[in-house]
């Protein structure tokens, strides 16, 4: 394929396409020739082929005329045996030209023959008979064996008629020998090529020269009827003779009627002969056409060389240099002319090349180094989204800094503030000696502290340096990083909250390495890496709010329950029993009434400080409600004991104590279950230790009580809640109150929580706190809370029909309802007939402490519901025990935190710290953020500083009937 492709080709075949017109001439010349020779030889052979058929034409007419005469003989005519026998005997004896003379009778007998009679003549076998009695008229028959004579013969007929009717008595035949027949065809008439051929109807061989009786009787392939369809006199064709040859044939009709009947004269002349002088000229022509095109060929070859191919060669022999890599390189070629100009324009695009690569190696140059420095972004929140830990964290930074960063050298560390120095905690690449001798202040007045490290922790930000041997800050690690081979560096500081925490250093062998991209590009590896520690802070803080209270950093009721259910499992193996107390501050809720929430939060983190150090090594304490605490007792030997323990761990109760400046009496009251007498589980053994402390609340001269089956009838009143419980719906003593929930921004409602209330005929106003749980457990919140739904669609109606614009309203779902195998179905039904604004205006809220174990079970139901555009908020938060991955699990849109934690901003930096950390949480996994129980300008502002969306609370508004909220809704 390349030697088409080549120049030189391309000339010479554009020379052969100029001297193709020759030969088309030498080609269409000889054609001609050709035809005229084809011509002429049609012209000689189908004359040969007439003189032929005339001859024969006239031995026809002969034998008619004898025939005839024989027929007018009486003896013949009348068949009279045996005269007409005689005269056949004598014709035959002295004319051989025929085998056998007779006469046939109508019948089909023969009546008379020159030869013995050997039975009744076969007419059918005798084409020219059976046409004579049928035309009348003479008729010549095809090749047969005789059946007298037993030679090969022709039958010649005549029709011998009755004079009076005109009908046939008779005919007269005659039967020639085909020997005779072919010795005397006359074929000298023929020049010497030519072939002849006398054939019959059915195309069988009479007469053949020069093959002669070779292929008598047989019939030609070349004379097949196709040759001639029609009644043609004279035909031409082309066909084969029986040796192979290709021949012109002529084929002339010597006699009319039935075709079978026909003889047919053929002659015919080889190809070769009529071709032969039209082909020798054709060679000829193409010798003398080969020879000048040779000759054309060897000129243009070496003309192009002369000519074109030495300048294209130049030409390409600069190209291929180029292709190398040697822009440089320009075309050798002088003088004018296209190939003078295009040599001009060749140097002029290899400058043009030679710039522009130097500009492109340049510019990839600079793309590597970015995509390098992506590379190390990419990489490192990969890390950021798999590492939990900070160490780790930060010596996989390291790692990717070297390995995919290709920096020589890179270290992290974090900055003591108290005294004044960065201490390195992980590292990567060669540097590790170099790192030893490190030392680093932050203060800029030593000399430690004059270099980059220092001046980015003091700027915030970060600081490089492209010539660490010529840069006077760097004067006291110059000789270390010399021998380390660094020559540029640069640190780059790491945030938490807005806050330094530690500094990332790099390190490059290369001079003037920190360019304007470089720096930026790992000025965003150092915040990302940032927000990767702030993210670890988060979620260290997040689980320690799982677990532990962070009012008072006991540990929470989940925590509590599961060290009572070690406890008891440890207790099963040494035979020791297992006490669970469960103590509450009976006046916390006047406190919090009267001094308001900061003074019991403080008197609740005294009281546990102050039990603390009254308890036992080993035993634990719990906050696991707003003032309730638990303490789980371990490692007593006897029941007698426990009186003595539980007197040492209250005995500084009653106790007054200062807060805000005010001075309390506060009591402990304590239920107390002990394991295995009450109960055989955690659970079991706090809910009696809880139902004892529920029956003595009141009892202010009873510190503590043991549980007893006594202590069932104190449950009565519960029993009572119940039953009450069960008719209140009937007995419309339910109600809806709604408190606002507003846009910290603007104060303007966004929404409102719809809170259950109940004013009981027997038992009066019911608390929430008291009947909610009885509904839990009794089921009656399944009821409760499909009727909170549709009354607030019902009130949501009301709004749409007043002057104000209506927001979305949150109902509380319980778990249990969630459970309910329907619960789906009935919400979309309730959804159906709620009214629709630019958004959904029912969603539903879920208490943290609700969700242990479920989110599994009700994700799907949530997300189904969500589909629908309901929205889900998590409320309480922070004062259950459930885990933080849930809140990935479950479809939540919006998470409320605890009044309890609200309440201590601007008065505890923990509880500052805890709502900074879950608001960063939950805005991290896209949740907006509800303050719950805001009751002062100063929490709003502190929550409006940390970034929270909305809040709630008495600062706003208590919840209150429909009527009343309804002027906290927006204007239309």
């Amino acid at each position: 394929m390349y030697f088409w492709t080549r120049l030189r080709t391309r000339l010479l075949l554009l020379a052969v396409l100029a001297i193709l017109p020759a030969l088309i001439v030498f080609l269409v010349d000889t054609d001609i020739e050709r035809h005229k020779a084809l011509s002429h030889a049609e012209d000689q052979v189908l004359a040969f082929a007439r003189l032929k058929a005339g001859y024969y034409a006239e031995f026809a007419a002969q034998v008619h005329v004898m025939l005839e005469t024989i027929a007018a003989i009486p003896d013949v005519a009348d068949a009279r045996q045996p005269d007409c026998k005689t005269t056949f005997v004598r014709i035959l004896a002295h004319d051989k030209r025929f085998n056998n003379l007779g006469v046939v009778g109508s019948n089909g007998r023969l009546l008379c023959s020159g030869l013995p009679d050997n039975g009744a003549m076969n007419v059918p076998r005798r084409n020219a008979v059976r046409q004579a009695f049928a035309t009348r008229e003479f008729a010549v028959g095809g090749y047969a064996i005789g059946q007298v004579s037993d030679l090969p013969e022709i039958t010649f007929a005549y029709p011998m008629l009755d004079p009076r009717r005109g009908s046939v008595t008779a005919v007269a035949y005659a039967a020639v020998n085909m020997q005779w027949l072919s010795e005397v065809d006359g074929s000298a008439l023929l020049p010497a090529d030519n072939s002849f051929y006398l054939i019959d109807g059915k195309d069988r061989v009479l007469v053949a020269r020069p093959d002669g009786g070779t292929v008598r009787g047989s019939t030609l392939g070349f004379a097949h009827r196709a040759a001639w369809q029609g009644n043609d006199e004279a035909a031409t064709f082309m066909g084969r003779d029986p040796q192979g040859r290709t021949s012109l044939y002529a084929r002339v009709r010597m006699h009319g009627g039935h075709n079978e009947s026909d003889l047919y004269a053929v002659v015919g002349l080889p190809a070769d002969i009529i071709f032969g002088p039209p082909d020798k000229l054709l060679y000829h022509n193409l010798v003398l056409f080969t020879v000048l095109t040779g000759l054309f060929l060897l000129i243009a070859w070496f003309g192009s060389d002369v000519l074109i191919l030495r300048h294209f060669h130049a030409l390409l022999q600069g190209a291929r240099r180029i292709r190398s890599g040697d822009y440089a390189s320009r075309a050798a070629v002088r003088g004018s002319g296209e190939f003078a100009e295009l040599a001009m324009e060749f140097d002029s695009m290899a400058q043009s090349l030679q710039q522009r690569r130097e500009e492109a190696q340049a510019y990839i140059a600079h793309i590597n180094r970015l995509s390098r420095l992506y590379r190390v972004i990419s990489s490192i929140n990969g890390v950021i989204l798999r590492v939990r830990d900070r160490r780790e964290l930060l010596r996989e930074t390291c790692r990717v800094a070297v390995e995919v960063g290709n920096f020589r050298f890179a270290w992290a560390g974090t900055v003591d503030v108290e005294n004044d120095e960065v201490k390195p905690l992980a590292h990567a690449g060669s540097g590790a000696t170099y790192l030893e001798s490190l030392r680093l202040s932050t203060r800029g007045d030593r000399v430690e502290g004059r270099g980059i490290v220092g001046q980015a922790v003091r700027a915030g930000t970060f600081a490089v340096t492209n010539d660490i041997d010529g840069d006077p800050a760097m004067q006291f690690w110059r000789q270390a990083a010399h021998d380390h081979d660094y020559r540029s560096a640069g640190a780059f500081v790491l945030k938490v909250t807005d806050r330094v925490v530690g500094v990332l250093a790099v390190y490059s062998a290369e001079q003037n390495f920190f360019d304007e991209d470089e720096t930026r590009l790992m000025a965003e590896v150092a915040a990302d890496t940032s927000h990767g520690l702030e993210h670890i802070a988060n979620s260290e803080r997040a689980e320690f709010l799982a677990n532990f209270d962070p009012l008072t950093d006991l540990p929470n009721k989940s925590y509590f329950l599961t060290r009572l259910d070690n406890a008891i499992s440890r207790a099963q193996r040494s035979g020791q029993i297992v006490a669970a107390v469960v103590m509450r501050i009976a006046e916390l809720d006047r406190i919090n009434g009267t001094l308001g929430y900061a003074a019991g939060d403080d008197v609740v983190k005294q009281t546990g400080r102050m039990v603390t150090s009254n308890m036992r090594y080993g035993d634990t304490l719990a906050r696991i409600g707003g003032q309730t605490f638990g303490v789980i007792m371990e490692n007593i030997t006897a029941h007698e004991d426990m009186p003595a323990l539980i007197a040492r761990m209250l005995q500084d109760f009653p106790k007054t104590m200062h807060s805000e400046n005010q001075e309390v009496m506060i009591h402990l009251n304590a239920g107390i279950a002990v394991f295995p007498f009450d109960a055989s589980n955690g659970a079991g053994l706090y809910r009696q230790a809880e139902l004892v402390l529920h029956a003595t609340a009141d009892d202010l001269g009873t510190p503590y009580r043991f549980y007893s089956h006594d202590i069932d009838r104190r449950a009565a009143e519960r029993y009572a809640i119940d039953a009450a419980l069960t008719h209140a719906l009937e007995r419309n003593e339910m109600r809806l109150y709604y408190q606002p929930i507003v846009d910290i921004s603007t104060r303007r409602t966004v929404s409102m929580e719809a809170l259950l209330r109940w004013n009981s005929a027997q038992l009066g106003a019911v608390s929430p706190t008291t009947f909610i749980p009885v509904a839990e457990e009794n089921g009656g919140i399944v009821m409760l809370g499909y009727w909170a739904m549709e009354e607030a669609c019902r009130q949501i109606h009301v709004w749409q029909a007043g002057p104000r614009r209506a927001v979305p309203v949150s109902v509380n779902v319980s778990m249990r309802q969630l459970r309910e195998a329907d619960f789906g179905d009935r919400v979309k039904t309730i959804f159906s007939t709620c009214p629709q604004h630019t958004e959904p205006l029912l969603n539903i809220e879920i208490t943290e402490s609700q969700l242990m174990g479920t989110p599994r079970q009700v994700a799907w139901l949530l997300t189904e519901l969500r589909a629908l555009g309901i929205r889900l908020a998590i409320d309480d938060f922070g004062t259950g025990y459930s885990s933080l991955s849930y809140l990935n699990q479950l479809p939540a849109d919006t998470l409320k935190i605890d009044r309890s934690f609200v309440l201590y901003l601007g008065k505890d930096a923990a509880a500052e710290t805890v709502v900074r950390g879950v608001i960063g949480l939950a805005h991290s996994l896209g949740l907006t953020v509800v303050a719950e129980g805001v009751e002062t300008e100063a929490q709003l502002g502190l929550l409006k500083k940390f970034g929270c969306d909305y809040a709630q609370g008495y600062l706003f508004s208590p919840p209150v009937p429909g009527d009343q909220a309804e002027a906290f809704l927006p204007a239309r």
